[in-house]
């Protein structure tokens, strides 16, 4: 599962809608459905509150972003080969 599946199961299986995790993480709801859509991930500030918050284990969000990396976004530059 990636970081916004997770995010997302969790969330709802809390009953929580995206604007009240996002006021108990101290975010915005844009914010926690990005994250959930995958069009963005989470500060690393954020990761431990979100764990917290929807009772996941620690170092559950940081394996999600592990085995599934986010791809790079549209239009965002593309890392440079080197000489």
């Amino acid at each position: 599962m990636t970081l916004g599946q997770v995010v997302k199961k969790a969330r709802i299986s809390k009953g929580l809608t995206q604007g009240q995790l996002a006021e108990a993480v101290k975010t915005t709801r844009q914010s926690i459905s990005a994250w959930e859509a995958g069009r963005n991930q989470p500060d690393t500030h954020y990761v431990a509150a979100l764990e917290s918050v929807l009772g996941l284990p620690a170092g559950t969000l940081l394996r999600a972003v592990q085995e599934n990396p986010m791809r790079a976004a549209r239009g965002a530059p593309k890392p440079c080969a080197g000489p």
